[in-house]
This record gives C-alpha cells, sequence and structure tokens, in this order.
C-alpha cells in the first residue's frame, strides 16, 4: 500500500511537469475509445481489454 501511494504521488509530479512542459492541460479521459481509430478497430480494442486477448488475429476471407 505505500509503495502505491508514494508511485501515485510520482506519477501525478511527472503528469505536471510533462503537460506544462508540453503546454497542454491536464485532462482525464472521458471513454475507453482510443482517438483515431475506426469503429471495427475501436471494437477489437474494447475486446481485447474486456477479455484480457493480447492477440489478434485476422481471418482469411
Amino acid at each position: 500500500g505505500g509503495i502505491n501511494r508514494a508511485r501515485r504521488v510520482v506519477y501525478e509530479a511527472i503528469s505536471a511537469f510533462r503537460h506544462q512542459h508540453n503546454h497542454l492541460p491536464r485532462e482525464e479521459p472521458l471513454s475507453w475509445e482510443i482517438p483515431g481509430l475506426n469503429a471495427d478497430e475501436q471494437q477489437n480494442q474494447n475486446s481485447r481489454f474486456q477479455w484480457g486477448n493480447t492477440t489478434t488475429f485476422k481471418s482469411e476471407e
């Protein structure tokens, strides 16, 4: 527990520095969608996260 609390402080400090350096506001994500993916790619991402599968297979048509 103590290590995780320390990590959180460090991650927040690094995030604040990085956003300040890049001149970007710190914003929390509003959804799990990944910008730039089309609908099919997004569906594949969602199912991989949901089921823990990190390997994708393309079906032969």
